[in-house]
């Protein structure tokens, strides 16, 4: 088989296997699961909805292991928002406000001069003097696990 990776934005909450049944008026797959801790009845998890509105019930430890807080997010994953049309910034930048966003706008861009050229997305940044600027990532951008969603 081939190996894929999987990148999307979900909305969940822990969630009983038992109450996710009930929630989703379905039978859920326990197999992969542990019984819960907490003395509740079921086996532990979330209940996950994706973008399109699917809903559908994942165990905790698998759930753990795929998904980040979006508040929390690596590089890698940050971009892949940004791509979905999402701002991205940082919670250790300095200044209030900041973000980025990919602008991918294709077709041409005359300059001043009148030439014209063809247009590759890039990243911009709003910056905390509320200026947009062209913006390239420094490695402690790129190693940093402190990114998150803006609203």
């Amino acid at each position: 088989m081939k190996k894929y990776i999987a990148v999307k934005i979900v909305e969940a909450e822990p969630m009983s296997a038992m109450l996710a049944e009930r929630t989703l008026n379905r039978k859920v797959d326990t197999a992969n699961a542990k019984p819960t801790q907490t003395g509740e009845t079921g086996h532990a998890g979330y209940l996950v909805q994706y973008e399109d509105g699917y809903k559908s019930w994942c165990p905790k430890k698998q759930f753990e292991e795929a998904n980040r807080p979006c508040d929390a997010m690596t590089f890698g994953l940050a971009i892949e928002a940004a791509k979905k049309g999402l701002k991205i910034a940082r919670k250790g930048w300095n200044g209030k406000g900041m973000y980025v966003w990919l602008c991918d706008e294709n077709g041409p861009w005359t300059n001043s001069k009148g030439e014209t050229f063809a247009r590759q997305p890039y990243l911009y940044m709003k910056t905390a003097q509320d200026m947009v600027v062209p913006w390239v990532a420094a490695q402690s951008d790129v190693l940093g696990e402190d990114w998150e969603i803006v609203e």
